[in-house]
C-alpha cells in the first residue's frame, strides 16, 4: 500500500500574517521531525510526496511521529512561532535559507544547524534535488549525521 502525504500529518499553511501571528494548522503538530517545504503552488506533486515518504522510511521514523508544513515562500512564519507551535527535535527545510525564517545565522546547504536543544538542516528543494544524484547524496550524508544513523547499521 502506497503512503499518501496527505496520510501522514499534512499541514497546509496559507493563512500565515505577520501582524497576527496566526497561521491556519491542520492535524496535531506533536512530532519530533518537522519537514518544512517552501511550495510555488497549492498544485500537489506526488513525486515530492514520494521522495518525502522515502526519506521517511530511510530515517526510520514512524510517519504519525512527524510533521510537514508546505507553505508559499511569501507565507512563511517566523523560526519563533515553528519553535512554538512544533515540538520538533529536528526540522529539514527544503528550498529555504535560515534568513526566510527570520533567523540571522549563516547555514550552508545540507548543513546541520544547532540552535538548542534543536537541529536544522536546510538543503535545496525538491526540483533542484529531482533527478540529481549528486544534491541527493549530499542530503543523505547530513541526514545520518542528524539522526545518528551510521552508528545503528
Amino acid at each position: 500500500m502506497k503512503v499518501k502525504l496527505n496520510d501522514v500529518n499534512a499541514y497546509y499553511l496559507r493563512e500565515y500574517s505577520q501582524e497576527t501571528e496566526n497561521y491556519l494548522l491542520r492535524g496535531e503538530p506533536g512530532s519530533d521531525v518537522l519537514f518544512l517545504l517552501c511550495k510555488e503552488s497549492e498544485e500537489d506533486h506526488p513525486e515530492e510526496s514520494e521522495m518525502l515518504i522515502r526519506l521517511i522510511r530511510a530515517i526510520g521514523r514512524d510517519p504519525e511521529r512527524l510533521a510537514f508544513v508546505a507553505v508559499a515562500k511569501e507565507d512563511l512564519p517566523p523560526y519563533k512561532l515553528l519553535k512554538k507551535d512544533f515540538s520538533f527535535a529536528y526540522m529539514i527545510a527544503f528550498g529555504l535559507q535560515p534568513s526566510d525564517l527570520g533567523l540571522n545565522i549563516e547555514a550552508k546547504g545540507n548543513e546541520i544547524v544547532r540552535m538548542g536543544e534543536r537541529a536544522l538542516l536546510f538543503t535545496a528543494g525538491y526540483k533542484e534535488l529531482e533527478g540529481k544524484q549528486e544534491s541527493k547524496a549530499a542530503l543523505w550524508r547530513s541526514m545520518q549525521i542528524l539522526f545518528d544513523l551510521k552508528k545503528k547499521k
